[in-house]
């Protein structure tokens, strides 16, 4: 079987294994979906056709400034943040007063 086919198969735990290593972080299988999500646009800067061809490259080159770039993509964490500060906006402007 080809690196990438394996990989293919491979790719949930070894993106796991990657995050619990770098970060103790670990990955629930109801979030694996967004692996592909957040890892293609990497892949594609990266000159690579898929995300199994990333993950491919980091397995042969072990340490590197990709595992960073990965890891530090998968650890993005959506915030409420500004959703909350639109909120307020819309509070202040609202014609509802007490």
């Amino acid at each position: 079987m080809e690196v990438v086919g394996w990989v293919e198969e491979s790719k949930p735990n070894i993106i796991r294994q990657l995050l619990n290593q770098k970060t103790s972080v670990v990955l629930p299988d109801d979030k694996v979906y967004f692996v592909e999500s957040r890892l293609a646009p990497i892949a594609s800067s990266e000159k690579l056709n898929s995300v199994s061809q990333l993950i491919a490259k980091m397995l042969i080159y072990s340490e590197n400034n990709l595992h960073e770039r990965v890891v530090e993509t998968l650890m993005t964490t959506e915030t409420f943040f500004f959703g909350i500060i639109i909120l307020l906006k819309l509070c202040k402007n609202s014609s509802y007063q007490n």
